[in-house]
């Protein structure tokens, strides 16, 4: 790790960070900070490899490989806390509900419950435009020429801790779970394919000036056909009479699924994305097949439910039968535990490491010492737990809360690493558990409100967590032979410039433009829909136990046992559990008909050439999904110069 590096890391994440609000919010084009793997960093290591590299190597001082795997860590953690990872969410949260509580439900009895202290202040009269922080946030600062900065620092100054004690808590089970996972298990981390190869020597010879991956022909030939199908897509998007090839979602439920009980099954709906079938192809056989047959299995639930007549109502927040989310759940938890239970001797060695103050087992080094894990652990808990008693959610709650949180979100972390899932969203989530199993009378009517918050900034729609892209700069630190010690303070680094920068993004594009006129999704969806809505009546109405959800969750468990046990017990059973893990959540409704199409296609190249065959065609499938994100950014670039309202959307996932 050099200087150099880690400065031309820091300065990528900061241009994200300040580029990404504005696309996300102002351009509406393709989200750069969406998803465990986003266009954003890319991109980033894009421009770093071929520009600053090329330019550094004339100079005869060209990047190494370890130093190319440290700047795409960086920007792979990094690329996320300005939208769904973090700013894009927290921001309006804080802001949200005085405004839209005031505005039109003056005399609720929610808002009074969430402490001042972690919100922004600014009583806005109902029918009234005035100049408050809150208002600004989504009419336009009309307040004079400098904008409200002093009102925000001291929430997000409240708020900053809490974040560092769970990023704090993500570092340390990275370091914990990093050997299981890359080493014993060996798993495939599709999602790192592709960085992988941009950073590493092989085929690298020391006159090139761009590494051996850019020089694969294949690869371009296979990167054409997205460049020319969303080519035609975009120009169809500002000239409606050129032709198009939908790609984007062919709806067949509103086609084919219109009596009843048909009907009942959607959304359902055909997408292709390329970059799918790109980081689909490098999964094992038994894991693509699992993901898409558990999906209709799911389905098929949906169905014979609907035909019987029985009432299933979504869970709240998803197009997702609740049913299906309880299900899930149980297989989570299940999976969760066992995800430790499989570990517990590298756990063991690790905790007697930590206490003796010796260094990693085996010799290895992690992001973290095994005493600094363990403390880190320790530490960001306590911390979480009392800065959620502080805020009125209460210590027993705020720990059972987190405790499933983190046991979930390394279920999670598992299925983007060892599944490729661009992203994972549980239905059912540790909130929706606990109100299952005692209802709202087992709380404080005061605890009600943070824990909605909690429940809203960390579990319903983080679709870029900052663990899963941490667990995958590992992958490419082992690509590059990169020192995974060194790389702990620059990625913390990087975190906190993503967060200082895109805070600081955010806030001027939406006091320049207001929220109101800006992406819905970000200033108003989640702050008005849902988080207000929703637990408002948890606090007005309350919500009893729900026995018959946990028998459902109780059932998920159990069939998640069974598929688990037969997967280790038949080496001839096709499924893999983990795609019961998935389910019919909102990515496997949009990724489904791409997996089955990788899977087919994979499973025919290794029929024809066997492996030798699968390894030569495995640049053009990279191309893939190269190609599409860099789709993403010409487009999004085009919406910047023609100003359109919304630019074209090669991702709308």
């Amino acid at each position: 790790m050099t200087t150099r590096a880690v400065a031309i890391g820091l300065a990528c994440v900061a241009l994200m960070a300040l580029v990404i609000p504005y696309a996300d919010l102002l351009v509406r084009g393709s989200w750069f900070g969406l998803t465990a793997f986003p266009i954003g960093s890319l991109l980033a290591l894009l421009v770093v490899v071929l520009i600053v590299g090329v330019a550094l190597r004339l100079a005869q001082r060209g990047l190494t490989p370890p130093e190319l795997a440290l700047i795409a860590s960086m920007v792979l953690v990094g690329a996320g806390i300005p939208s769904f990872g973090l700013t894009g969410l927290l921001l309006p949260y804080l802001a949200g509900p005085t405004y839209f509580m005031t505005q039109e439900r003056p005399d609720d009895s929610f808002l009074p419950l969430l402490p001042r202290w972690a919100m922004v202040q600014g009583h806005v009269p109902a029918g009234e435009r005035i100049s408050t922080p809150v208002a600004g946030f989504y009419e336009g600062w009309t307040g004079g020429e400098a904008l409200p900065w002093a009102d925000w620092v001291r929430p997000l100054g409240l708020w900053a801790i809490q974040i560092a004690a769970v990023y704090l808590v993500f570092f340390c089970l990275v370091s914990l779970f990093r050997k299981p996972w890359l080493r014993d298990e060996r798993l495939v981390f599709p999602l790192a394919e592709l960085p992988a190869a941009i950073v590493s020597e092989e085929g690298q010879t020391p006159t090139a000036l761009v590494p051996a991956f850019f020089r694969s022909g294949l690869m371009w030939c296979f990167f054409l056909v997205p460049l020319l199908i969303h080519g035609l897509n975009g120009l169809n998007h500002y000239y409606p009479s050129i032709p198009r090839i939908n790609i984007n979602q062919i709806q067949v439920d509103a086609l084919l699924f219109t009596e009843h009980p048909w009907n009942q099954l959607g959304p359902f709906w055909v997408r292709v994305p390329f970059c799918i079938v790109g980081i689909a192809y490098f999964l094992p056989l038994s894991v693509a097949r699992s993901l898409w047959v558990f999906y209709f299995v799911f389905m098929f639930q949906t169905f014979i439910g609907a035909q019987a007549g029985y009432t299933m109502p979504m869970v709240q927040a998803y197009p997702v039968r609740a049913f299906v989310g309880q299900q899930m759940w149980g297989g989570i938890l299940v999976s969760g535990l066992y995800l430790v239970w499989t570990a517990r001797h590298h756990l063991k060695r690790t905790l007697r490491a930590a206490l003796s103050g010796a260094g990693a087992p085996d010799g290895e080094g992690e992001l973290l010492s095994p005493r600094g894990a363990l403390v880190g652990i320790l530490l960001g808990v306590v911390v979480i737990c009392a800065w959620g008693h502080a805020a009125g959610a209460g210590l027993v709650a705020t720990a059972v809360v987190f405790g499933l949180y983190f046991l979930t979100h390394l279920v999670a972390v598992r299925l983007v690493c060892e599944g490729g899932m661009l992203y994972v969203q549980h239905p059912y989530r540790p909130l929706n558990f606990l109100l299952s199993c005692v209802g709202t009378a087992r709380l404080q009517r005061t605890q009600i409100p943070m824990l909605a918050l909690f429940d809203h900034v960390w579990m319903l729609d983080n679709r870029s967590p900052l663990m899963p892209p941490l667990m995958l700069t590992q992958r490419i630190a082992d690509a590059a032979g990169l020192t995974r010690r060194r790389m702990a303070p620059a990625l913390a680094s990087a975190l906190v410039v993503a967060a200082v920068c895109s805070v600081y993004a955010y806030l001027r594009v939406v006091y320049e433009y207001g929220g109101r006129q800006l992406d819905p999704w970000f200033t108003e969806y989640y702050s008005y829909t849902l988080y207000s809505r929703w637990s408002q009546d948890l606090v007005t109405v309350g919500a009893p136990p729900d026995p018959t959800g946990v028998w459902v969750m109780g059932a998920g468990a159990a069939t998640f046992m069974g598929v688990l046990k037969l997967y280790h017990a038949y080496p001839k059973w096709a499924l893999h559990p983990i795609g019961f893990l998935m389910g019919a959540s909102w990515p496997m409704i949009n990724f489904w008909f791409p997996v089955m199409l990788a899977w087919l296609i994979k499973g025919a190249v290794l029929r024809v050439g066997g492996v030798t065959l699968y390894r030569r065609l495995a640049p053009g499938f990279l191309g893939l999904i190269l190609s599409e994100f860099v789709c993403a950014a010409i487009w999004t670039l085009v919406g910047v110069l023609t100003r359109s309202e919304t630019a074209y959307q090669v991702f709308a996932i």
